[in-house]
């Protein structure tokens, strides 16, 4: 039996894919969803989804003989471990206690998604099914602008944000909204890149229009960098990949060197240098400079760290002046205040080695998702700076990540080096590359 039939043959049950699609919407819709509150947790946004996949996780590894472990994987585990045990000396244990079981939960829709897709034609259902999550999310905005309503679970319900503009669609900030519309960016392009179909095209260049218009009119800056930047870098990879291909002759961990270097940059240089931005004029680029600085000033006081998501109470203490803001803004301060040095490393060797291996995945001729994977995750270090808590308010990252670590495991780990479309009207990108 060839390859392809043997892929095709292994396919999953449309319901375990439905149920999978279903477990990327509540994870990325949870706080439109009622909410139950017991003390100071809140229920149904977050257990429900979780249930869902601790039971497609269950099933799955019942009918699996088999479990591959790729090395971003093993990494990312790795990190889950030792930020539950910083439990045992945390400066807040409520905080570390829901930050847990939002790692706990969003490592259970990663593990669903790994050990869910078999073959190709799963991972496109999934695509897609992401795809339809974020058109739900766009068309919500559409219902605010007509209304002029906003959904319970947004800030702009409060009578003091009236004139604020904005929409935040599903989520309590518009900068999530923004966070999510930005990664979606690069895998937009992609599918705009390799459509025949005119009426897909189109779609799809709605979609992505779309996308770009929310995030100007949200005054998402860091969004709109990391969109522009994503859909720019996604273009010239795919006309320079036989370039890249001939001067990276042998694998090397770029990007994990980008990421290792660039979080030691974050972390060193607002210790060493005076912050470069006026309070007054630009305060939110002056807030987040503080908070590296705070960041810094909590992994030396702990290198094990405080905490994980306990950065918010600490700084609340803090001497440093960050002008009354507590959440860190970026995943740097935040782990590095939280998780401290080990955490930190474990992380960065997680997300820095997963978008080295989707990369080296596509200049091996991959003409499927790897490359604006690659390009999304690489993303999120800068559309993450618009939200005050990037890795544990919301599922928005885990999400794309989760998605990447399949494409692994579909494409690399079990041996098909090469992952051509399902769709008849994909185009094959080698046929339109440029010399």
């Amino acid at each position: 039996m060839s390859v392809k039939q043997n892929m095709d043959s292994d396919r999953i049950s449309i319901p375990v894919v439905t149920a999978l699609v279903g477990l990327l919407g509540l994870s990325l819709l949870n706080g439109a969803f009622p909410t139950v509150r017991i003390a100071s947790f809140s229920f149904f946004q977050i257990h429900v989804f979780w249930i869902i996949g601790v039971c497609l996780v269950g099933y799955l590894l019942l009918i699996r003989k088999s479990v591959e472990v790729s090395v971003p994987l093993l990494f990312l585990a790795l990190f889950a471990v030792y930020a539950t045990m910083t439990i045992s000396w945390t400066t807040s244990i409520s905080d570390t206690v829901r930050a847990i079981f939002h790692i706990v939960s969003s490592a259970t829709v990663i593990a669903a998604i790994i050990y869910t897709l078999r073959g190709k034609r799963d991972f496109s259902v999934l695509v897609y099914g992401f795809f339809a999550i974020v058109t739900i999310t766009v068309l919500i905005a559409f219902w605010e602008y007509w209304t002029g309503n906003h959904l319970p679970v947004s800030r702009l319900t409060d009578p003091s944000r009236a004139n604020t503009r904005g929409f935040s669609s599903v989520f309590i900030n518009r900068n999530y909204f923004v966070f999510l519309l930005a990664v979606t960016a690069p895998i937009l392009v992609w599918e705009l890149l390799r459509r025949r179909s005119v009426a897909a095209r189109f779609a799809t260049l709605g979609l992505l229009i779309t996308a770009f218009r929310l995030i100007v009119y949200n005054g998402g800056r860091s969004g709109l960098i990391a969109g522009s930047l994503g859909v720019g870098v996604t273009v010239v990879f795919w006309i320079l990949r036989d370039n890249i291909r001939a001067w990276l002759s042998s694998w090397l961990p770029v990007f994990t060197a980008l990421v290792g270097s660039t979080t030691v940059l974050g972390l060193v240089l607002p210790k060493i240098a005076s912050n470069p931005f006026d309070k007054a004029a630009s305060f939110g680029l002056w807030s987040r400079w503080q908070l590296l600085d705070l960041a810094g000033t909590m992994l030396v006081e702990k290198p094990l760290g405080h905490g994980i998501g306990a950065f918010t109470s600490v700084a609340a203490r803090s001497s440093v002046d960050t002008g009354r803001i507590i959440n860190p803004h970026s995943w740097i301060a935040q782990l590095a205040g939280e998780v401290g040095a080990v955490g930190l490393l474990l992380f960065v060797l997680a997300y820095g080695l997963l978008a080295d291996q989707l990369f080296q995945t596509y200049l091996n001729g991959d003409d499927g998702y790897a490359l604006p994977l690659c390009v999304s995750v690489l993303s999120f270090a800068i559309a993450s700076l618009g939200t005050g808590d990037p890795l544990h308010s919301s599922r928005i990252f885990w999400v794309i990540y989760g998605l990447g670590l399949a494409y692994v495991h579909v494409v690399v780990t079990s041996g098909f080096s090469r992952f051509q479309s399902s769709d008849p009207q994909a185009v094959n990108l080698n046929d339109q590359r440029t010399d």
